[in-house]
This record gives C-alpha cells, structure tokens and sequence, in this order.
C-alpha cells in the first residue's frame, strides 16, 4: 500500500474512533444530568426547574413559547411528566396528595386546550 493510502485510512479510523469517544462522552453526561436532575426532583429543590431548563433547552422554550402564561408550578409538572415520573412520585416528592397532582394535571391540560383523549406525556414528548 502506498504511504498516502495507509495515511488517509489512519486518519480516517483516528476520526471514526474520536466520534464513537465523543458520543459515549456525551451519553455519559445525559446520564448524569438525568440522574442530578432525579435527585433535585426527590428532594424538592429549587434548582430543579432551573437544571431542567439548562438540560432540556430545546422542550423548555418551546413550552415556554407555546404557552407563556405557565406557573413555575405548571413548568415543573410538565418537566417531571417529561422525566416520566409517576404521578405517585410527583406526589410524593412535592410533598402533596395523589389527587393534587392529578387535579394540577387537569388543570394544566385545560390551560393548554388539550384534548382529553389525548396523552399529557406524548404531547410534551412531540413539542
């Protein structure tokens, strides 16, 4: 082989390799945001919706410009529905009853004129 060939194919594999890196790279960090983003959900934390919005920029305003007149409640049911969390656990670590959470739901889902027959979790899924 000619040394121009061998060093294009190196070059080439040296690239191929750098992309698989960067994508594990960047698996890694989706995972740990995930899970930094589970934890300040159970404890309630206020830097929740903040971290959300940092994470998710593209769902976050595209929400946020669909439907400005949203509470920070709303914004933060929305980003756990988004995270699919049960209503059982939304309910738990917001320290508010099952029946709360789904009255937040119907409420929110009424302020955005969704259909009722269609699923809160696939509609934030295809904003």
């Amino acid at each position: 082989m000619k040394s121009g060939l061998k060093n294009k194919i190196k070059n080439q594999a040296t690239k191929e390799s750098k992309v698989k890196n960067d994508t594990r790279h960047t698996e890694t960090e989706q995972k740990n945001n995930l899970e930094h983003l589970m934890e300040l959900a159970k404890s309630d934390d206020s830097a929740f919706v903040s971290t959300f919005r940092d994470t998710y920029p593209q769902f976050y305003n595209k929400l946020i410009s669909l439907h400005d007149g949203l509470s920070n409640t709303d914004i933060k049911l929305c980003a756990m529905i988004y995270l699919n969390i049960s209503t059982k656990d939304i309910a738990k670590y917001t320290s508010v009853g099952i029946r709360t959470v789904q009255t937040r739901r119907n409420r929110f889902r009424k302020k955005i004129n969704l259909d009722p027959k269609r699923d809160l979790f696939i509609f934030l899924h295809t904003l």
